[in-house]
């Protein structure tokens, strides 16, 4: 018995393993078939599985509630693709395939075709993309504390204090000036001054009260690793009412060669172009040459400038002077002859009358804040730094539409008179009905800065830049 109770297992898996063997016979018997794998086809791979009734079978699938699986073989399987059937199924998916990337390249090809082409960008140098920051002559000397002032479409009050060779601190001022989004800084005149014959002046020498050459190499460094490039100020008598010392010294062919050697000088110093004051007391193929001598040599591929200075105020003289004085850049007091309260009505076209020469006119200003923000918004906005200016009426405003190709348009709003304005009407079929308020010169940004055209509120000599999306 006990002989028995230890083969009986080892007996029961020899049973099994025999009724694997013999499938058939288990089926015979009318006992269950045990699982196991199916055998492999004769073509080797299995690649699928399918129903394969059989006659003989289908009494015990029926019973048993299912049918039996077995793998066709690779064979098999290259036999059915090869079949007509999948084979036009196959030709007409291929077919389908290239006739909508077809469709599809097409479709772009049209889209490209119909689209608006993006204006070409104007060549534009680097002082017609931003401010000119200037500190003046008495901002050089050590006890002194002058304050400067900002060049050029954009305009801002300076901090207190102007930008030394000898300054230990000029880093630090550098990134304020670089935060104002100008490119340029118009330094000096740094030459010594001089109360005797203007024909002795040395316009080559740095005034050692200021610093040596070394600190003014330094600065330049400074200046350049901030995106500034630097302009000396070059005007012989700086801090006199002649700029010039007179007409006969202006007219000096001898003196116009002592100018044109200081230029050569300064420039194998590193500067990136000359201030000159009073150009309207020079011939203009005086200034002629000058210019050609700063720009003609460019290093590190930077364009070189030559800015003149003028104190004339009519504007007949100074669009004459724009058109005829050769220089890349001309700063005026020409809004001072507008008056401090001018009617809309000849504030517009004066102002438009100024942007059409090919000499760009600035001017300068004293408002930090708006600086800063307007100077942000240009670096982004092609409409503010590449824009044609277009009047819009507005009376008694003035309005002006800055646009580029398809960039968002920007509407300037200006009230310039000491009068409060309720309810002004901005209305052409160039704007929308309602814009977007982006600065005000006299309040801060409304929580809803969507306002409507037609009912604007200005303040006395308010001014507003508002902006709408461009539209087809």
């Amino acid at each position: 018995m006990e002989a028995d109770a230890e083969s009986s297992p080892r007996g029961l898996e020899l049973s099994a393993l025999e009724a694997e063997k013999q499938p058939m016979a288990a089926a015979e018997e009318g006992g269950p078939a045990p699982p196991g794998p199916d055998p492999a086809p004769p073509g080797g791979e299995k690649n699928g599985l399918v129903k394969i009734p059989q006659d003989e079978e289908l009494g015990g699938a029926e019973m048993s509630g299912g049918c039996k699986f077995t793998g066709l073989g690779k064979e098999e399987l290259l036999r059915a693709a090869g079949a007509p059937p999948w084979a036009k199924a196959r030709a007409i998916l291929l077919f389908l395939f290239w006739l909508g990337w077809l469709g599809m390249l097409g479709a772009a090809a049209a889209i490209v075709a119909r689209a608006p082409r993006c204006r070409p960008l104007p060549p534009r140098t680097w002082w017609e993309l931003g401010g000119l920051y200037r500190a003046p002559p008495q901002a050089f000397a050590e006890n002194l504390k002058g304050e400067g002032e900002l060049w050029g479409v954009i305009l801002g009050d300076p901090p207190r204090g102007g930008v030394s060779p000898r300054d230990p601190g000029v880093a630090a001022r550098l990134e304020h000036v670089a935060g104002l989004q100008v490119r340029g800084l118009v330094l000096g005149p740094l030459h010594p001054q001089t109360s005797g014959d203007p024909r002795n002046i040395s316009l080559e020498e740095l005034d050692p009260l200021l610093g040596s050459l070394q600190d003014f190499a330094d600065l330049l460094d400074a200046a350049k690793k901030k995106g500034l490039q630097v302009i000396l100020d070059l005007t012989p008598n700086s801090l006199g009412d002649n700029p010039w010392f007179g007409p006969e010294v202006a007219g000096d062919p001898n003196f116009h060669e002592k100018v044109k050697r200081a230029l050569s000088v300064w420039l194998e110093r590193g500067v990136a172009g000359f201030f000159l004051d009073g150009i309207e007391e020079l011939q203009p193929s005086v200034v002629a040459e000058w210019r050609n001598l700063t720009e003609q040599n460019s290093p590190e591929g930077v364009p070189r400038v030559l800015v003149g200075g003028t104190r004339l105020r009519a504007p007949p003289a100074l669009l004459a002077l724009l058109n005829s004085s050769g220089v890349g850049l001309v700063l005026g007091p020409f809004l001072e002859s507008l008056g401090s309260d001018p009617p809309a009505s000849t504030l517009a076209p004066q102002l438009l009358a100024f942007l059409h020469p090919q000499t760009p006119l600035a001017w300068s200003a004293m408002l930090l804040d708006l600086c800063r923000r307007l100077g942000a918004l240009r670096v982004r906005e092609r409409s503010l730094s590449l824009g044609e200016a277009q009047d819009i009426p507005a009376s008694p405003a003035a309005a002006f539409l800055r646009s580029w190709d398809q960039s968002e348009r920007f509407l300037v709003v200006l009230n310039p008179g000491d009068q409060f304005l309720s309810g002004l009407a901005v209305q052409d079929p160039r704007l929308p009905s309602h814009a977007t308020l982006r600065l005000s010169t006299h309040r801060s940004l409304p929580p809803d800065p969507h306002v409507d055209l037609g009912a604007l509120d200005l303040l006395p000599y308010e001014g507003l830049l508002l902006s709408f999306p461009y539209t087809p």
